[in-house]
């Protein structure tokens, strides 16, 4: 026993600045929780998206088609695959692939569980199942933070690093919002769907680190 808790003090204190940077999504996914089983929540957001019905035009929702579709299979399948053909690394095919096939199972499974239906009043394009948590909100925060997290271990120039994570991050939250834009989603089956991708970005990290796969 005492074994046991010398190691998990240990990987507390290897990775306690990562560990802090996920209290804030899980504190996020815990309100939101909170509100979505009192049933408050549905309120809030129905006035998020009569609101934003208000800017809807042909360009914009273009532009918003456009940029959610760099969470659709293809998009991301073909991304992964030109990074492992560049970087030829195993560990990377591992890090890319292991990541995106166990986000889209547990995205699944948590949308079986909560079984929220889509605002189907109001939708811009044609999307099938269940609402919550938004799977392109947690797959592409997974997805494309995995793909900031290896460009950080990579490339040696910190202002092309930069230039890659504010570019990576500005993509993430924009795919969030077209979801909302082009009404298949409720706000907070995105604010949730990049809370949970969050947290499972982290602890996929911490067991590859684990197991010295992203070295």
């Amino acid at each position: 026993m005492k074994i046991i808790f010398k190691e998990l003090k240990k990987e507390l204190k290897e990775n306690k600045k990562i560990i802090f940077f996920s209290i804030i999504p899980i504190i996020i996914v815990i309100f939101v929780l909170l509100f979505f089983l009192i049933n408050g929540i549905y309120r809030t957001d129905t006035h998020i998206l009569n609101y934003i019905r208000n800017f809807v035009n042909d360009d914009l929702t273009t532009f918003m088609k456009f940029i959610t579709s760099f969470c659709s299979p293809v998009v991301m399948i073909t991304i992964a695959i030109i990074l492992v053909i560049i970087l030829k690394r195993k560990n990377i095919t591992v890090l890319i692939f292991g990541n995106m096939i166990f986000v889209i199972i547990l995205n699944f499974i948590l949308k079986l569980i909560f079984s929220r239906q889509r605002p189907l009043s109001y939708m811009l394009i044609d999307e099938s199942g269940y609402s919550f948590p938004s799977g392109h909100s947690m797959v592409g925060i997974a997805f494309y933070g995995m793909i900031i997290y290896i460009t950080y271990k990579l490339v040696k120039k910190v202002w092309l690093r930069r230039i890659f994570t504010i570019s990576l991050a500005v993509l993430i939250a924009l795919i969030g919002f077209s979801r909302i834009y082009l009404g298949v989603h409720y706000p907070s089956d995105v604010i949730a769907g990049f809370a949970f991708g969050y947290m499972f970005l982290i602890l996929f990290l911490l067991i590859a680190r684990k197991h010295h796969i992203t070295e």
